[in-house]
């Protein structure tokens, strides 16, 4: 990984690949270094983590481990939490929720206009176990034992079971128990170093237009 000031002699903005409608040839000095074409694609969303991204390293603060691969559970399961995001100190803050399949890995997150029951709520956590395959098959949700969470739960098993899909077990864990819910936690700090990430790029180029 070069340092930052190398990453930067080598175009760190890649609107600088671009000159008037056309893209400029690319010159490669470093092959361990990202092509022009490649820093343009990640900048869009920033996935997946590249350790040449300054953006990446000051959202995701820490180095990604290696993730090992176990045995999966026999049926989905997939966590829940809210989340806050905003200013510190008192500053408006915003509430989402976050879900995570445990097997895939997959997460999804989405504002939520409260942090109580609601159509939109439970049919968006719906549409998540649509996107990756589990809308209609027996899964286990997770979350701790938060009032909210625990209606919210019922509120997707009552969609779920409208549309004729399987059984949904539900289990509730206590809270802050960082053994039972530490799958839901790593899929709210995976969000929040995205956050960070695109906010980070945001800022720089909204300081340098």
């Amino acid at each position: 990984m070069g340092s930052e000031e190398e990453i930067d002699a080598e175009g760190d903005d890649p609107a600088e690949g671009v000159q008037n409608g056309a893209r400029r040839p690319e010159k490669k000095l470093d092959p361990r270094e990202p092509t022009a074409q490649e820093k343009w694609d990640h900048y869009k969303m920033h996935l997946p983590f590249r350790n040449w991204c300054r953006h990446c390293i000051r959202g995701r603060g820490k180095e990604e481990a290696c993730r090992k691969m176990d045995g999966g559970a026999e049926i989905p399961e997939v966590h829940l939490d809210f989340m806050f995001m905003g200013e510190e100190e008192g500053g408006k803050t915003i509430i989402m929720l976050v879900a995570k399949e445990r097997g895939t890995k997959a997460v999804m997150c989405s504002v939520v206009p409260r942090k109580s029951t609601g159509e939109f709520i439970s049919k968006r956590v719906v549409a998540f176990m649509r996107e990756i395959g589990c809308e209609m098959s027996a899964i286990t949700i997770k979350s701790d034992n938060e009032p909210a969470l625990v209606a919210l739960v019922d509120d997707v098993a009552r969609v779920r079971a409208s549309r004729g899909a399987s059984r949904t077990n539900v289990e509730h864990s206590p809270v802050h128990s960082s053994k039972s819910n530490g799958v839901i936690e790593r899929g709210v700090q995976t969000v929040q170093g995205m956050v960070r990430t695109l906010r980070s790029a945001l800022e720089e180029r909204w300081a340098s237009s």
